[in-house]
């Protein structure tokens, strides 16, 4: 049966090392306006530098912009505000394009390795990866809209978002090539755009009961959150797609998959 006592003596049957490097830098600006309180505009415009991407596409520069109209600060708003009913409004949108890099080290450069296993022996070097030249940031493009209510003299508020992001240039590792070529696959590639939206609805009482209670104050709130995702995969290479299609497979050790089937413009997850 299976060792169960950890102060058994072992053996070690092998061992081995490895080293990587990367390096990034990132540089950031950010320009603020606001106009009496009710008007805030906001840019951000953010360059990122990564040593995981090919020679072509080193840098990745992202912009980014937000707005904000405080409805409940306009003079008009006073006499909504004097009911009761309504006594904070405001509502913002957002614009933003990022970038995330590559988790591997390396992959845009031609890599050798050595073995003994030549003719008669002898120490042979050969190539031990395809160079990734073109390989670049996946890019990422979202839109927010939100509206945010505080009601009963602010006794209860309410904050609704609704969110469009589409990803580009997704990163796909392992993707499958001809044998002939010498290699069974190529580390990663950017193929395929993915689409996510939705929408969030957060409810939030607070001190809509109050009391003594022995003696002491008591009082009694809650909060409340609906919300709805979709993701779809809107365009993808066949080969790329058909890797995401899972059999089920039961496993006792965990290492099992749940059946999955992945179609092009569906709900995906």
């Amino acid at each position: 049966g299976p060792f169960k006592s950890p102060g058994l003596d072992g053996r070690i049957t092998s061992m081995s090392t490895s080293a990587s490097r990367s390096r990034g830098i990132d540089a950031s600006g950010q320009m603020h306006y606001s106009y009496k309180s009710k008007y805030s505009f906001t840019f951000t415009l953010t360059s990122n530098g990564t040593t995981r991407t090919g020679n072509a596409k080193k840098w990745g520069t992202f912009p980014a912009a937000s707005a904000r109209w405080n409805i409940s600060d306009e003079k008009w708003f006073d006499r909504i505000r004097e009911s009761g009913l309504l006594t904070m409004a405001g509502f913002n949108v957002s614009w933003g394009f990022q970038g995330n890099a590559p988790g591997g080290d390396d992959m845009f450069r031609s890599r050798y390795s050595s073995s003994t296993n030549g003719y008669m022996g002898t120490t042979v070097i050969y190539p031990a990866n395809i160079r990734l030249s073109d390989f670049q940031w996946e890019e990422q493009t979202q839109w927010n809209f939100g509206l945010s209510l505080g009601m009963f003299d602010d006794k209860l508020s309410a904050n609704i978002n609704f969110y469009h992001k589409v990803s580009d240039k997704l990163i796909n590792s392992g993707y499958p090539i001809p044998s002939s070529s010498g290699f069974t696959s190529l580390a990663a590639v950017n193929d395929g755009k993915m689409m996510n939206e939705g929408w969030d609805l957060s409810l939030n009482a607070g001190r809509i009961y109050s009391t003594k209670l022995f003696g002491k104050e008591f009082s009694m709130g809650g909060n409340i959150n609906f919300s709805d995702n979709t993701n779809q995969v809107l365009e993808m290479n066949d080969v790329i797609l058909k890797s995401w299609q899972k059999e089920y497979d039961y496993s006792r050790h965990g290492s099992g998959s749940y059946l999955s089937y992945v179609a092009l413009k569906n709900s995906y997850g």
